[in-house]
């Protein structure tokens, strides 16, 4: 099956049926864990991006300030 037919066959769904299959949906992939080869990946690039920091190539910017940020220019 397709994810253009699955997602044809949710919009068929009622809501209740609908928040079901989400709250189902989301226990399976849950249970299902990380991926270790994507963990691997994730641990290169935080050692790289922490290596730039240390080393002065970049600036790190604080968190409240990106936050603040990203409120501002999307705020509606």
């Amino acid at each position: 099956m397709s994810v253009i037919e699955v997602e044809s066959a949710y919009e068929k769904l009622t809501p209740i049926e609908q928040q079901e299959f989400a709250e189902w949906y989301e226990g399976r992939l849950a249970s299902s864990g990380p991926d270790p080869e994507i963990d691997k990946l994730w641990v290169t690039e935080a050692r790289r991006r922490l290596e730039e920091i240390r080393s002065g190539n970049v600036q790190a910017i604080p968190g409240d300030k990106v936050m603040a940020e990203l409120r501002q220019r999307y705020a509606q």
